[in-house]
């Protein structure tokens, strides 16, 4: 079985435990099903993307890409999305 494979199966375990965790709590009798719906999309778009950037490293690393460069392309595009995010997001919050 492929890396990509294991990591989605354990990642969409975590999910499932942590939904019945919080479903066992008690605090989903208190959220929309609507919002449970889309937090559930959102977290699995979360473990697709996170299992192909893992994939696309090792692949990237199996052909010759130093690993220290992997490892600083990885972090700037997440440091410019991070940024991004919060530029557009405080914009949006100062504008309400």
């Amino acid at each position: 079985m492929r890396f990509i494979h294991l990591y989605l199966i354990g990642y969409f375990l975590l999910i499932v435990g942590a939904g019945l965790a919080l479903w066992q709590a008690g605090v989903l009798a208190r959220i929309g099903g609507i919002w449970i719906a889309i937090g559930a999309i959102i977290a699995l778009g979360l473990g697709v993307m996170l299992a192909v950037s893992a994939q696309a490293a090792g692949y990237a690393i199996d052909h010759g890409v130093d690993v220290r460069t992997v490892s600083f392309v990885t972090g700037i595009v997440t440091l410019v999305a991070g940024s991004a995010w919060a530029m557009f997001g405080a914009r949006e919050r100062r504008s309400d």
